[in-house]
């Protein structure tokens, strides 16, 4: 599995790229030595610059996530030359659209129960009769009203 990485230079010019990379930013051969902020992408790069300067000037690590009809998870790390000095940055690109749907699946599913639950719960309540409902060990685990309002009462 290859990620989409991308090497710039310390003015955040394209230096290389992978061929992940190339189908994110449509790139091709004429975008070497491009700003990176100048190339076309579906992926929104607003506020990045000062991001990845940090990372050139200061060695700093970013992580941020895109997100939108594929999402993505950004890493860039600092380009770092034989002589130890930073000369640019590598970025990475790990594609979790997958775990961004199960996120929402989940998250409405959640949703769902909650609603399920406050059904259960309204129903339950709105029987006039005392009402306890046990699990299979006889553990209580829900009661109604009525019969909250008698053991307050007696």
């Amino acid at each position: 599995l290859s990620y989409p990485q991308l090497v710039l230079d310390e003015y955040l010019r394209l230096m290389l790229y992978n061929a992940p990379a190339a189908r994110i930013f449509q790139l091709s051969p004429t975008a070497l030595g491009e700003s990176l902020l100048a190339l076309p992408t579906p992926l929104d790069l607003t506020d990045l610059r000062a991001q990845l300067e940090g990372v050139v000037a200061n060695g700093t690590v970013v992580q941020r996530e895109f997100c939108g009809e594929t999402s993505y998870v950004l890493e860039a790390v600092p380009y770092i030359d034989e002589l130890g000095a930073r000369k640019g940055a590598v970025l990475t690109f790990i594609d979790n659209t997958d775990i961004r749907r199960a996120q929402a699946e989940l998250a409405a599913g959640a949703q769902r129960l909650q609603a399920s639950e406050r059904f259960i719960r309204s129903t339950l309540d709105a029987l006039p009769m005392h009402v306890c409902v046990i699990d299979a060990q006889g553990v209580i685990i829900a009661v109604n009203r009525a019969w909250r309002e008698f053991m307050e009462t007696n």
